[in-house]
């Protein structure tokens, strides 16, 4: 054998495709149909649980609660509240390597009627999975009797950190005494991601919507809004402050307790909530491979391996204000009132980057209304809204989420409304650098040596040293100390000259 390459075995990860799947889920109450008059309202949030990817088959599992609320046969708005377990289980494209998954859950639709002569809430629950395929790949670094071209690439390792759960306690105090909390939602968004010694450390805020009853005569639905920051830290042991860290938060458990003091006139709402936190940190390095080679012995042959590295560049939280114009889908009676919005939901049905981030889609919510007798019923409400963010992102592949921080509406007519909402964006930028490297060599026939002492060669323009070298089947280092006066890359009217010792036959 004339070469002995050297290799490295590099681990090359990439998003493969992203997939929407949706799973049905069913949760009976222990509310039978004469203690229901009327469903006002339905708000869930869902949790994810497991996945798991095995050959073809990809499988999930989470749980969903479901906040009700609903007028009693005596026209009394109440609550309630139960939860079920979900799973699900998809059949996937076998792919090359192994493949790992991460997946966000979202409730994309959630009602609740009598079935059965009882009150059963049944939700869809949305599941978005990004799936990665690892696969391991030989790159030509170096060897015995070969001259390699290097070229820089990136290397990226990334590593999931155990998941992490905070308890979140808080309070608030409301300046009217309240009967009930008839219906809440809440969500958690991450603010920031990032890495300390031996830690990734997410900020981030639990966003709460409470409607309350109050405990009045001919008493309205009133909606408090709150938002409370938090910040969760999981162990990362390998984690140093260099790193960047993607991070997801979701609620895991909430519960709202009230104390009422009628004497004053007040209350005191108290909040308990668990919230999970799961991601990745990635260690950026910068790494050397062989672009192209060559043996002064004998003829190479190699083949050519892609190495890609993907890594989070960028993240940034934007605050807007968002408004859309809606239609009532069965039109209101006159002397009909608005007391507040439940339940808001903000979906992107389309997002483009340029300079800036055009985002385009719908805002949805539950309103509360009582008509001109003092009746309580609800509407859907549903428009569509258009936001420009003042974000660039470059040639980065970007992910952007919302949630909705504030949201409120007006009856514009009998037939139309307004809604505003204070939305939170999240933007995430992905950047993608890949090289083709020298893969797998084979050498060939054996060269035959010029028997020439001395050869001439009149080189290309632009020509570099390293391919003028393997041109002429030197090594870059002779090259130069045979022709010390050239400057790389050569302009084409110089000429190389190589010197040879003739062999003599006495």
């Amino acid at each position: 054998m004339f070469i002995e390459p050297k290799y490295e075995e590099i681990v090359c990860k990439n998003q493969i495709k992203t997939l929407i799947s949706e799973t049905n889920a069913e949760c009976k109450t222990a509310l039978g149909a004469d203690e229901v008059a009327k469903v006002l309202g339905v708000s869930a949030h869902a949790v994810l649980t497991g996945e798991e990817v095995t050959a073809g088959q990809f499988r999930y599992g989470g749980r969903i609660v479901f906040c009700i609320a609903y007028l009693s046969p005596e026209g009394v708005v109440k609550k309630a509240e139960c939860g079920a377990e979900f799973s699900n289980a998809v059949k996937i494209d076998p792919a090359e390597g192994k493949l790992t998954s991460r997946t966000a859950l979202s409730v994309t639709r959630a009602a609740a009627e009598i079935s059965g002569g009882i009150l059963v809430a049944r939700g869809v629950v949305a599941a978005e999975t990004c799936f990665y395929a690892e696969r391991s790949v030989k790159a030509l670094t170096g060897g015995e009797n070969l001259i390699v071209k290097k070229c820089a690439a990136k290397s990226v390792k990334e590593t999931k950190f155990s998941p992490a759960v905070y308890p979140l306690e808080e309070e608030f105090e409301l300046n009217y005494p309240v009967g009930d909390a008839v219906m809440h939602s809440a969500k958690a968004i991450v603010t920031a991601a990032q890495c300390g010694v031996g830690t990734v450390i997410c900020d981030g805020e639990l966003i709460l919507s409470v409607c309350f009853l109050q405990k009045i005569e001919n008493s309205d639905i009133l909606k408090e809004t709150k938002v409370f920051p938090f910040r969760v830290e999981a162990e990362a042991e390998d984690a140093l402050p260099a790193f960047a860290a993607d991070c997801e938060v979701a609620l895991k458990g909430l519960s709202v307790d009230i104390n009422v003091d009628e004497a004053a006139g007040k209350s005191t709402v108290r909040v308990s909530a668990e919230i999970s936190l799961t991601g990745s940190y990635f260690e950026e390095t910068d790494a050397e491979y062989a672009a192209d080679c060559y043996s002064p012995l004998c003829e190479v042959r190699f083949s050519k391996t892609e190495i890609a590295a993907a890594y989070p560049s960028g993240e940034k939280t934007l605050e807007k204000r968002v408004s859309g114009r809606g239609a009532f889908l069965n039109g209101l009676e006159a002397g009909a009132r608005l007391m507040c919005c439940a339940d808001e939901k903000i979906t992107l049905t389309s997002v483009t980057a340029t300079d800036t981030i055009a985002a385009e889609g719908v805002l949805e919510a539950t309103a509360f209304c009582k008509d001109i007798e003092g009746k309580v019923f609800s509407v859907a409400l549903e428009a569509p809204f258009s936001a420009v963010l003042e974000c660039d992102v470059g040639d980065d592949r970007y992910r952007v989420d919302a949630a909705v921080c504030e949201c409120g509406a007006r009856i514009a007519s009998l037939e139309s409304f307004d809604i505003d909402a204070l939305v939170k964006f999240r933007v995430r930028t992905e950047r993608r650098e890949s090289v083709f490297a020298a893969g797998e060599v084979e050498e060939g026939e054996e060269k035959k040596p010029s028997g020439a002492a001395l050869s001439v060669y009149i080189p290309v323009e632009g020509e570099e040293l390293w391919d003028a070298a393997k041109r002429l089947n030197a090594s870059p280092e002779e090259i130069s100390a045979m022709n010390p006066e050239l400057s790389f890359p050569l302009e084409g009217n110089e000429r190389i000259v190589i010197y040879r010792q003739e062999k003599k036959e006495y």
